[in-house]
């Protein structure tokens, strides 16, 4: 990320800072499910694809 933008954009970055390359590829490289756990966990966020969107 070059420009920080919008209201969200600062508490993401200080978490992204928070940890190392290797931890933010760990983080990453997760299973779809413990990356989805993970998420709501640490954001607060349901990021799972709706049912009905994989059905169409």
């Amino acid at each position: 990320m070059r420009y920080l933008a919008g209201p969200d954009v600062e508490p993401f970055w200080n978490w992204r800072s928070s940890m190392n390359d290797e931890q933010w590829v760990d983080w990453n490289a997760q299973s779809d499910e413990d990356w989805y756990n993970a998420v709501e966990s640490t954001f607060g966020l349901n990021s799972r694809p709706d049912k009905m969107e994989k059905e169409k």
